[in-house]
């Protein structure tokens, strides 16, 4: 298996350097469809191909590299590629795809804990009065409380992507730095959302034992470990 995991880190590895050539070059009408595709498909190869196999050598218990979290700037490059492209255009053929679209762009609440399990909030130190300018963890932690108590079955690709949205700013600087909390929202993350996506299954089979074979979490996080 890590065998097959480098050959498929080479292979995104190098279609992301002739992607980046490609995208320096002016780009017609008839190319937004084959860009956006191709950033698709090298967010979900590079995503579902991590480096290990064994959870002492995947991050977050191994030592820090200019790899770590990959997968985040890869997602976040595709992103940047959304006004350029349009995939939401009525002749776009991934306008079908609204629906996803739509649980993505679905705001977060503005304060304030409401539907976020009572043990979550204590773990992350959020209170009714929180916000995200108060706290960095309150996006992060308002995304997985969306997903945490819905049946398997229902947690949708848009849904998911709510939460690797709000990695970015001091939540990102956090997980770089193994923050307790941090590691915990990514877990949390992993646990539900692999039991319905393929591609992050992948990834979260090595890096959740990796999370938790780095840190003992907090007592008002152990609920949710069990």
């Amino acid at each position: 298996m890590a065998q097959v995991n480098r050959k498929l880190l080479k292979l995104a590895f190098a279609s992301t350097i002739l992607f980046n050539q490609r995208l320096k070059e002016p780009i017609e009408a008839r190319d937004r469809d084959p860009i956006w595709g191709t950033a698709a498909a090298l967010v979900i190869l590079t995503f579902s191909s991590p480096e290990a196999c064994r959870p002492e050598q995947a991050w977050p218990m191994k030592s820090s590299g200019s790899s770590d979290l990959e997968w985040l700037r890869m997602s976040s490059g595709k992103m940047a590629l959304w006004h350029m492209v349009n995939p939401l255009r009525p002749d776009s053929i991934f306008s079908v795809m609204a629906g996803t679209f739509a649980d993505m762009s679905l705001p977060l609440p503005e304060g304030g804990i409401d539907s976020m399990p009572v043990l979550l909030a204590a773990a992350c130190n959020l209170k009714a009065s929180s916000t995200a300018e108060t706290n960095p963890y309150f996006h992060s932690a308002h995304a997985v409380s969306r997903i945490l108590d819905l049946p398997d079955s229902e947690v949708r690709t848009g849904q998911v992507q709510v939460f690797t949205q709000t990695i970015h700013g001091s939540f990102k600087d956090l997980l770089r730095e193994r923050d307790p909390v941090a590691l915990l929202l990514l877990y949390l993350f992993y646990r539900k959302a692999s039991r319905s996506i393929w591609w992050i299954e992948l990834r979260a089979r090595v890096e959740c034992p990796s999370i938790l074979g780095v840190f003992e979490l907090s007592t008002a996080a152990v609920g949710f470990l069990i």
